[in-house]
């Protein structure tokens, strides 16, 4: 448009100033060199070229070429005395090239320009962008004025060409301008714009800007400008099927080039965004609203939300970002990232990026809560108990594209110290040191299916790659524990541990003494395992077997001593299948064949003992703590028993006088 005006300007002006020269072709002729020589040298942003004049008292045709591109012809009567001109014009262009724009596509235009070289008015109406355009404007003094310009239904398309812009969206656009007078210093004014049957490129997008969406999105606007002063304020939206934008208040200072607008952002449906996110599942909706600036060439946002409860802040300034969380509910963020309800809670915190392309900053966060144990239960079939409680804080900074954090956390069950965690962002690697103090094992119930007692302390080193791995190291019963996890797998070597505090702790009765080295392969995951174990200086504690036989038959288990002593057992979830073989050169105990019940604690075990020529043969049933036991009835045993049985009995038994033995011996017979 300004070239346009620039063109008829001057072309006003010659005519003026040259009509009274020649009125005939020949004397047109011979101006036209003088005319285009007058017009290369004094006209600035435009090149024009005058291929036809024919200039007549009462009229005038000029036929000319703007920028090579744009075909001009002008022709309508003048009154040369008066300086007064009506005259009709057209333009035609295939392509326009400049500096600044390159516009392929037909332009077609016909319009008016009347009045006199002080005042013209100018009008036109035509085609352009694959739309509709008209334009209506006034030159006074040379200065454009009233102007009014209406494009319709504009192809989004080819404006973006225009811009020498990929084709990132289509749609059509209307635009209306409504401006008193043409002042880039100082305009004035309003104008309209709007965009129907947008749709955004995924394709282009992706290609030339990484931007990846999940399919074409449709979209709208629809925006209004005021210009007064210094200033232009803007407020529309933006509405698509991925978000929508609403910016209000917005001025644009055209002296200090700074822009400040507030924003109302709202994304509906965060799972559709997830093409965006990397792949990261996402859920719910996300509300932001806040306010954008830029200021001396340096961009700033900041914003607030309360879509996760609680309150979130950000502020975004150039290469620096600050967040800030304010009791932000735990289940809100898990809704979110589209995951189950684990657990209740808040989480305060924040977060300084002091850069956020060299990625350097700070962070702490505090969390306290309760665990859904039902919901755990149900999607991990981890049994934490009816009331499992969290508290902890999380600190660390972030440089040399690693994240180095201090972990603190305080559970029902246990205290968790990774006081030296370092996250290397581009292999995406993490490894830490821990520390584990379990001060009550008996609250382990839940997750183990069996009280413990007593406390442990483990600590060792982590990492997690494509695997993760953990390894630890504890000292307790009296040795040492080391043990490696792969995923889920998970082998351990037990050293020098005393067998009857590992028993305490287990909650087993204190059967045995003996000093133990132990190797363990279990799988967590399906509860499926090994236990060998290999125990020096072995001795039978008294316990109900041992009592009995030392009772009936003088037999004291208690004061042999085995060494390389074997207790082999396959373990499953809820069953134990374990051997025992202690023997020396004087007797020998085994269990061939035992099944424990790690929950109810149910026992079936067949023993059998040796000792020089006593032989015997025994069941062990009922549970660890109340034992049934029944002998075989061996040739040993049977005249063991009849030779000593009534008067054994009553000794021990303390039974009055005159009382029948007949029903005690039924209760030997039992025990065979």
């Amino acid at each position: 448009m300004r070239t346009i005006i620039i063109f008829l300007l001057f072309i006003f002006t010659f005519v003026g100033s040259l009509a009274f020269l020649a009125f005939t072709s020949n004397g047109n002729a011979m101006l036209l060199p003088y005319i285009n020589t007058y017009l290369k040298g004094n006209v600035e942003g435009a090149k024009i070229s005058l291929s036809e004049l024919k200039l007549k008292p009462n009229s005038v045709m000029v036929v000319a070429k703007v920028n090579d591109a744009i075909d001009v012809t002008a022709q309508g009567p003048i009154e040369i005395l008066n300086e007064n001109f009506n005259l009709d014009y057209t333009l035609h262009a295939k392509e326009i090239k400049s500096e600044a724009i390159m516009i392929q596509g037909d332009i077609h235009i016909n319009g008016t320009a009347k009045g006199n070289f002080e005042n013209i008015d100018i009008t036109g109406k035509g085609s352009a962008f694959k739309s509709n355009i008209s334009y209506a404007l006034s030159l006074i003094d040379k200065n454009p004025k009233n102007i009014k310009f209406d494009i319709k239904n504009a192809s989004i398309k080819e404006i973006l060409a225009v811009a020498d812009q990929k084709p990132y969206a289509k749609g059509f656009m209307t635009l209306h301008v409504d401006m008193p007078e043409l002042d880039p210093e100082h305009p004035q004014g309003n104008a309209t714009l709007k965009i129907d049957k947008g749709t955004l490129n995924a394709n282009i997008l992706q290609k030339y800007l990484n931007i990846s969406l999940p399919h074409d999105a449709p979209y709208s606007a629809d925006f209004v400008s005021t210009a007064k002063g210094d200033s232009i304020t803007v407020e529309g939206k933006v509405l698509s099927t991925l978000a929508n934008l609403k910016l209000s208040n917005g001025i644009y200072n055209l002296k200090t080039k700074n822009l400040l607008s507030q924003y109302d952002l709202l994304i509906p449906s965060l799972s559709k965004l997830r093409s965006l996110t990397g792949g990261t599942a996402l859920k719910g909706k996300l509300r932001i609203n806040g306010q954008v600036a830029h200021k001396d060439n340096v961009l700033s946002v900041s914003g607030l939300t309360h879509s996760f409860g609680g309150e979130t802040t950000f502020s975004y300034q150039g290469d620096t970002l600050n967040a800030k969380l304010s009791n932000v509910k735990t289940a809100a963020l898990l809704h979110t990232l589209d995951q189950p309800n684990y657990a209740n809670g808040t989480t305060n915190g924040n977060l300084t990026l002091t850069s956020l392309k060299a990625l350097t900053g700070t962070f702490d966060l505090q969390s306290k809560g309760a665990a859904n144990t039902s919901v755990i239960k149900k999607v991990s079939d981890i049994n934490l108990g009816k009331k499992f409680i969290f508290n902890g804080t999380t600190n660390g900074q972030i440089k040399n594209k690693k994240v180095f954090t201090k972990v603190k956390m305080k559970t029902t069950m246990a205290n968790i110290d990774m006081t030296e965690m370092v996250y290397d962002i581009k292999p995406a690697v993490l490894r830490s040191k821990y520390r584990i103090y379990i001060p009550d094992m008996g609250k382990l119930k839940p997750l183990t299916g069996k009280r413990y007692r007593g406390d442990m302390r483990i600590n060792g080193d982590l990492t997690k790659a494509k695997d993760l791995v953990v390894t630890g190291h504890g000292k307790e019963f009296g040795g040492s524990i080391d043990f490696k996890l792969v995923n889920d797998n998970l082998k351990a070597n037990v050293k020098g541990a005393t067998v009857s505090k590992v028993m305490h702790m287990l909650n087993y009765p204190q059967v045995l003494e003996a000093v133990s080295q132990a190797k363990i392969d279990h799988n967590i995951a399906s509860g499926k395992g090994k236990v060998d174990v290999s125990l020096d200086n072995t001795r039978i504690l008294p316990n109900t077997l041992t009592k009995l036989l030392k009772e009936l038959f003088k037999i004291d288990l208690a004061r042999e001593r085995y060494n390389n002593a074997k207790f082999l057992a396959n373990i499953s979830k809820k069953i134990i299948n374990f051997r025992f073989n202690a023997q020396n050169e004087n007797s020998h105990f085994k269990i061939n064949k035992g099944l424990l019940n790690r929950i109810s604690g149910a026992i079936n075990a067949v023993v059998d003992i040796k000792i020089k020529d006593k032989d015997l043969k025994a069941t062990i049933q009922g549970t660890v703590n109340k034992p049934r036991i029944k002998f075989d009835a061996s040739d040993y045993l049977r005249s063991k028993v009849e030779e000593k049985g009534n008067d054994l009995i009553k000794k021990k038994l303390k039974l009055p006088e005159g009382k029948d033995t007949k029903d005690i011996k039924g209760l030997i017979k039992k025990l065979f």
